[in-house]
């Protein structure tokens, strides 16, 4: 996909489209969960038909608490594409000299994204869209209009879907949740985040602790029970050892300098598109600890 991109879209006219197109594309996506999330016509059993996701399951895993999962995999998926789509809006908004979509136009692919992201119930791409958010306000020098739409956002969200998100924050953290789970910790973390702690210590570390150099390979042992590994990190570790972390992290500060430099020369599209991957690239080092957003989500 990669190779595609860069070969095709050799002009700054055909990368606005793109975007163009990947930003139109996003409201389908976002339509979907939220009929979804709000159980519309048969919409949950025609997507549990067409797509191998587990959103029927979500809800009974989560004491009957809707999670949205949309046409991707899981609810981490949704986030993590939805994340990419508001910071991408934001960027544009940002920019009074973009020629890809208008104003308007990118509003409401921003309203739909933001509703999308919402209905996950994941609090890790929620948080990376806000900070993601108030970088490229910092980048481009207006931190104000950016703090002013998250205020006026954050409104929206609890008069629209308080009640879901204040359910989902009590699930996280009420203690009686975390004792069901089997969880322990300190009572900070999110019980999820407890939980993954506990399938690293138990499971995980002790095999990428035996197969550094190489990596076990890209089954998981027949003795793991949790065959997720809720970390980007240790599935690169699993898989093929240090070499590829190292791998992994000389893509990032690849990806990192050419945006690095685009950002400070490119035309006013490409810069967007720079900024967006520069903060992304930020925000994957804590996001990919919670889950493997890179290869979950791609």
């Amino acid at each position: 996909l990669y190779r595609s991109v860069v070969l095709a879209l050799q002009t700054s006219q055909l990368r606005r489209q793109a975007v163009r197109l990947l930003l139109l594309g996003s409201i389908l996506v976002s339509i979907t969960a939220l009929l979804q999330f709000f159980n519309v016509g048969s919409t949950r059993a025609l997507i549990r038909t067409v797509i191998n996701t587990i959103a029927l399951d979500g809800i009974r895993h989560n004491a009957g608490l809707p999670r949205a999962t949309g046409i991707m995999e899981n609810w981490h998926s949704l986030g993590g594409y939805m994340l990419v789509i508001i910071l991408l809006c934001t960027a544009l908004l940002l920019d009074r000299n973009q020629r890809v979509m208008s104003r308007r136009s990118l509003s409401i692919v921003l309203a739909f994204a933001v509703l999308a992201i919402t209905v996950a119930l994941t609090l890790g791409p929620i948080i990376g869209a806000i900070a993601g958010s108030i970088g490229l306000g910092a980048i481009t020098g207006r931190s104000r209009k950016v703090i002013g739409w998250l205020a006026i956002g954050a409104l929206v969200m609890v008069v629209v879907l308080g009640p879901f998100l204040g359910a989902r924050l009590d699930q996280q953290f009420r203690t009686q949740v975390g004792q069901a789970s089997g969880s322990t910790g300190p009572s900070f973390l999110p019980q999820t985040v407890k939980y993954r702690i506990e399938v690293w210590r138990g499971q995980y570390l002790p095999v990428v602790a035996s197969n550094l150099l190489t990596g076990y390979g890209p089954k998981l042992p027949p003795y793991v029970n949790w065959r997720f590994t809720e970390m980007l990190y240790l599935t690169l570790l699993l898989r093929g050892g240090v070499p590829l972390l190292a791998i992994y992290a000389g893509l990032m500060f690849a990806g990192w300098s050419l945006a690095k430099w685009l950002a400070s020369r490119a035309s006013s599209g490409d810069r967007c598109t720079a900024y967006v991957v520069l903060i992304l690239i930020l925000l994957l080092i804590p996001m990919n600890l919670i889950n493997p957003y890179f290869t979950n989500t791609g």
